[in-house]
């Protein structure tokens, strides 16, 4: 532990938690500190010192490189921290990201600003971006600053529900069931109190193997249909007959297999070797063939399949205004209507049930997942989903192999490791 500085200096610790430390800035009075040494300043550099610190205060939310600060002061990015080093006793570089953490503060105790929207708002590339440059500065992840700052504040951070992809997440591609040690830390998690939620791209008469599972409600169809688990429908998104032909026949035209997805399976109009891999991989019976035509318009249909590659997905998707498509394998994506994936789901549940999505966690390892990690208070990405996928996470897990889910829920204080049965181990 570092002595506590003056009064003058440039920051001040706060202890969150018990071993968390935290640094809030204090720049006015290390602005102040700078303005004395100024004496040491050419008139012209202690001009462009204080056009800097006016630059920082518009800008740094948004702009944290020295080389743009230096463009806008037409010096050179070294000139430019020599001088402000030489005036402040600080570089550039400190002055420009305590001005964009003090901003990061102020939004991060609001909770209902999604961790998201501060990363958009504040011009990070993506939520990671934003969550390492917050290591770098507090010392702890965003999710990890507000169940801290929750509990400095006499209470904690109630985790309402926890939204699951299923496979991948949930459903292990290897074994093709859940892990003991996820039945365990979801039903500890559910006996207190904690809502359950399915968040998938299947239909929700496709989940048989989460018997064990203590989960009250589906969002299934990437988000098309929400359902509580007695079958009483939230909402659903049907597509339309005219846009289900200009699939059919886009399908014809490029020669792929396009299936329904509905109540009574996975319904393809022919069968190939493309088919026949996503089932063997997923543990699935080969999709029925039938008249898709015939069977579009007696069923109620909020899903399509295509499988094909991406470059076939991007020209047909250019014709296809009103629809959607997400994609978490290279043998296929589904589509949906358009405006429609699991975060919007997720949020039409949320509403029916009474709580926010920024008190929830969402798990998933698919591109389709995306969406929902984005849009909660703390979106986990398994340790075997993509770099894409990780990168617009708040923490990434073991995969569902390595007990990724168990070890996320004890890491966040969800559920207490000694509660569950097992010897199991916790990533830290």
């Amino acid at each position: 532990m570092r002595q506590r500085l003056s009064e003058s200096n440039i920051f001040r610790r706060e202890i969150l938690g018990r071993t968390m430390q935290i640094f809030l800035f204090d720049l006015w009075n290390v602005y102040e500190d700078a303005i004395n040494r100024q004496e040491d300043l050419s008139n012209v550099s202690a001009g462009l010192f204080h056009r800097f610190m006016d630059l920082v205060r518009q800008y740094s939310t948004s702009e944290r490189e020295v080389a743009f600060y230096a463009d806008k002061l037409c010096v050179s990015p070294k000139y430019l921290s020599e001088i402000v080093k030489k005036g402040s006793g600080r570089p550039a570089s400190y002055w420009i990201n305590g001005y964009a953490t003090q901003e990061i503060i102020m939004l991060l105790k609001k909770p209902d600003i999604a961790l998201a929207e501060i990363s958009e708002r504040l011009g990070f590339y993506n939520p990671a971006h934003f969550s390492r440059f917050v290591k770098k500065m507090l010392g702890m992840s965003p999710s990890e600053y507000r169940m801290n700052l929750a509990k400095k504040n006499g209470g904690t951070m109630k985790t309402k529900a926890i939204f699951l992809d299923v496979d991948g997440t949930l459903i292990s591609f290897k074994t093709h069931k859940i892990p003991q040690t996820t039945i365990d830390a979801l039903n500890m998690a559910h006996n207190n109190g904690i809502k359950i939620i399915i968040a998938t791209g299947r239909v929700a008469t496709d989940l048989v193997e989460l018997d064990t599972i203590p989960y009250e409600a589906v969002v299934s169809l990437n988000g098309s249909q929400c359902l509580l688990r007695d079958g009483t429908e939230i909402t659903s998104r049907q597509i339309s007959p005219k846009d289900f032909r200009t699939v059919r026949n886009l399908a014809e035209k490029y020669g792929f297999p396009l299936a329904l997805e509905v109540d009574k399976g996975i319904l393809v109009n022919y069968i190939n070797d493309t088919v026949i891999a996503l089932s063997e991989l997923t543990n699935h019976p080969i999709p029925q063939v039938v008249d898709i035509d015939k069977e579009f318009d007696n069923c109620k249909c909020c899903q399509l399949c295509i499988y094909c590659g991406k470059e076939v997905e991007k020209e047909i998707m250019a014709q296809l205004p009103g629809l959607t498509v997400s994609r978490w394998n290279p043998y296929f994506a589904d589509v949906n209507v358009a405006g429609t994936d699991k975060a919007s789901g997720m949020a039409e549940m949320a509403d029916y049930l009474g709580f926010s999505l920024n008190e929830c966690i969402a798990f998933g390892d698919g591109g389709n997942d995306i969406p929902m990690l984005r849009a909660t208070g703390i979106g986990i990405a398994m340790g075997s989903a993509s770099d894409l996928v990780k990168s617009h996470a708040d923490y990434v897990t073991n995969d569902v192999d390595e007990n990724g889910i168990y070890n996320a829920l004890v890491h966040f204080g969800v559920i207490n490791q000694r509660c569950l049965s097992g010897n199991y181990s916790v990533k830290e």
